[in-house]
């Protein structure tokens, strides 16, 4: 927990200090991912909790790194009961901890994960997420729907569900050995399997550093 703080207190250092040094116009003439997701409309919803959360200002800004984005599409939403939305839709700050997760430092094409090789890369919480493909590309147990949507500052994957990253120790459906072989776990975020679980997980995150 100590070390995924820390490198959120990194993350959103540097995006502060690049937002005083760069404005959004040092970016013009260049197609961003914030600009790519607004022209798909399947993704709306994902748009506007990113611009509500205030995670659009970085993903619009040039940056040192390229982007990796795993963007739930509007179904992905549509499929949580309402109180699961209404609890980050109504917490600006679980909402921005929900949304991080899905994004990744680094540019990964599905055409990088050949047959079933497998790479591990971490969201930009530290959260490491094991990738394959096997005739189609893979987040964990995720399919990827649309794969290779191309900006200039990173690459989108659309999915159809929206990502729960959490320590394998908290999921009770894995086996130990499982557990032990992996720490961290991403799957689907069930309404009926996660209940108040996912709310406890970015809540204490929140708590524990409400300044970044």
């Amino acid at each position: 927990m100590r070390r995924e703080l820390e490198m959120r207190k990194l993350f959103f250092g540097v995006v502060a200090a690049t937002s005083i040094a760069w404005s959004p116009l040092s970016f013009s003439g260049e197609i961003s991912v914030m600009d790519v997701l607004e022209q798909q409309p399947d993704y709306s919803t994902f748009v506007r909790y990113l611009k509500v959360s205030g995670l659009d200002e970085s993903l619009e800004l040039p940056l040192a790194w390229k982007w990796t984005i795993f963007a739930p599409t509007n179904g992905a939403f549509e499929n949580l009961n309402s109180d699961m939305r209404k609890g980050f839709e109504g917490d600006k700050q679980l909402l921005k901890n929900l949304l991080i997760d899905h994004l990744l430092v680094g540019d990964i094409q599905s055409g990088s994960l050949e047959g079933n090789n497998k790479t591990l890369s971490l969201t930009v919480s530290q959260k490491p997420i094991q990738l394959y493909r096997d005739q189609d590309m893979y987040v964990k147990d995720m399919v990827v729907k649309d794969k290779d949507m191309s900006a200039d500052n990173g690459i989108i994957h659309g999915i159809d569900c929206v990502m729960f990253v959490q320590q394998s120790e908290t999921d009770d459906r894995l086996t130990a050995d499982i557990q032990d072989a992996y720490p961290v776990t991403a799957c689907c975020l069930d309404s009926g399997v996660h209940d108040d679980s996912w709310r406890d997980h970015y809540s204490n995150i929140g708590r524990a550093h409400a300044g970044y």
